[in-house]
């Protein structure tokens, strides 16, 4: 795709032509391939030690369908989260707003927010697009102090969803999201001041919303590829990114595995948290 034409471009503006001009391919894989890199070894919680490790999400979230009628007031945790699911299910124009709270929330309830890390939400980041100075802008990140202060780890953009997961949508919806980790890999690199500490690839972890299902990305970000998206050049190089999608179970009607657009179902939603909780291992 070397032909295709390239032209700056802010983050939003990115397209799924932007990643075959920049050798980007997408890949949308298993558990055991998309976590068995987590360099830990360690294998994806199941729900119950998902809720051990983090003792404040409310067992309810995980064993309902629905907001159960009876709620004690103080469960504000449980009432959020069937907020939010209904709210993006019924797809409104407010759904990326929805999609960009039901992050910052899930990363709050999992912990992510742990000391010297923030989590913010619509950051503006500066890179180098074909020659000029543009913007990413990332809907929700995770800043860390270590090494070095506003160092980007996490990394969520939301897009208008399309009510649809099939291939070409969720390459759509991953444009922005993948060109904003090339712009956090810039930033980290001016952060850090002395050139043998900077690395020369980041794995950044990601998600995007899609109805109320989260999707899971692994994105590596190399120095070839941001010096290919600087000056507008098709890297030799291709860069492989990964996705997974939390699935439901699968129907006996047709044998395959239900995708579907909202966590109702309760197994489509504990693998959402089981995964949750297996994405700390790549911050």
């Amino acid at each position: 795709m070397a032909d295709i034409e390239r032209a700056p471009k802010y983050g939003f503006e990115w397209t799924v032509d932007d990643l075959k001009a920049y050798n980007i391919g997408i890949d949308v894989v298993d558990e055991s391939t998309f976590f068995g890199a987590a360099g830990s070894g360690a294998a994806v919680p199941s729900i119950d030690g998902v809720l051990d490790k983090n003792p404040n999400i409310p067992a309810s979230i995980v064993e309902n369908t629905k907001e159960p009628e009876q709620m004690e007031y103080e469960d504000h945790a449980t009432r959020q989260f069937f907020q939010f699911l209904g709210n993006l299910n019924a797809g409104t124009a407010d759904d990326t707003k929805y999609a960009d709270e039901f992050g910052v929330f899930l990363l709050n309830l999992m912990n992510y927010n742990t000391e010297g890390r923030e989590i913010h939400t619509k950051k503006e980041i500066e890179y180098i697009s074909c020659g000029e100075q543009k913007k990413a802008l990332v809907d929700v990140c995770m800043t860390d102090m270590q090494p070095v202060e506003d160092y980007v780890r996490f990394l969520q953009v939301n897009k208008k969803s399309s009510k649809d997961l099939s291939d070409v949508a969720i390459h759509a919806a991953s444009a922005s999201l993948i060109a904003g980790a090339v712009a956090a890999f810039s930033l980290n690199h001016r952060l850090l001041q002395s050139a043998s500490s900077r690395p020369d690839g980041i794995v950044f972890p990601g998600l995007t919303v899609i109805g109320s299902v989260p999707i899971f990305f692994k994105i590596p970000v190399t120095q070839d590829l941001v010096m290919a998206v600087n000056t507008g050049h098709y890297p030799s190089e291709p860069t492989n990114v990964q996705i997974i999608i939390p699935t439901a179970a699968v129907t006996e009607e047709t044998g395959k595995v239900k995708l579907q657009l909202d966590l109702s179902d309760l197994e489509m939603r504990r693998n959402a948290f089981r995964y949750l909780e297996a994405m700390k291992t790549f911050l």
